[in-house]
């Protein structure tokens, strides 16, 4: 596992989901807006993201043939993983765009899926699989009333800020200045 470079702009990585409330297991409302496989289905695999488990949340997002190129994040080739990552969680708005709904600190961010089996991630006797795994004390889900900060760049399942330091400097005083959810 590969070393993140805290502090610099490489370090931090968006991750687009469903819209939901809670992220906390099924919900019967998910969001206008959110990928085609929820809509369908009546449920998405990031619908666990802020369940914690044995002290861990373990975070789904779809990502392009369910890799993530953690080299972009400065892990090494031969790396499976890569910590000490913030990841930034977004979901759809209703009226378009995007808006951050919470985040892991210090997130080890992994290049392929994981399985999900025996960690309380199971719909419809399915173990959902994890590409994100935070200590459960370093993750915050924002309460909905509070996601207030849109996203306005665009891209579909991931995003590597440092290609746009201006937002990479955005999300990070928004995140100073949140407290509480």
């Amino acid at each position: 596992m590969a070393k993140g470079t805290a502090g610099t702009v490489t370090d931090m990585l968006i991750l687009h989901t469903i819209g939901m409330e809670y992220y906390q297991g099924y919900e019967q409302n998910i969001e206008e807006g959110s990928f085609q496989f929820a809509l369908q289905n009546g449920y998405g695999y990031e619908m666990f993201n802020f369940r914690r488990v044995g002290g861990v949340c373990y975070g789904y997002a779809p990502v392009s043939h369910g890799t993530i190129n953690i080299n972009r994040l400065g892990a090494q080739t031969r790396d499976k993983s890569i910590s000490d990552i913030l990841v930034v969680w977004t979901e759809p708005v209703a009226t378009g765009g995007k808006r951050v709904v919470g985040w892991y600190r210090n997130a080890e961010v992994f290049r392929k899926y994981q399985p999900g089996g025996g960690l309380q991630r199971t719909y419809r006797n399915r173990a959902f699989q994890f590409v994100v795994r935070a200590k459960a004390s370093d993750c915050l889900l924002l309460r909905p009333k509070n996601r207030n900060l849109p996203i306005l760049q665009k891209y579909r399942c991931s995003y590597f800020p440092r290609q746009n330091s201006a937002l990479y400097r955005q999300i990070r005083r928004y995140i100073a200045r949140t407290k509480t959810p």
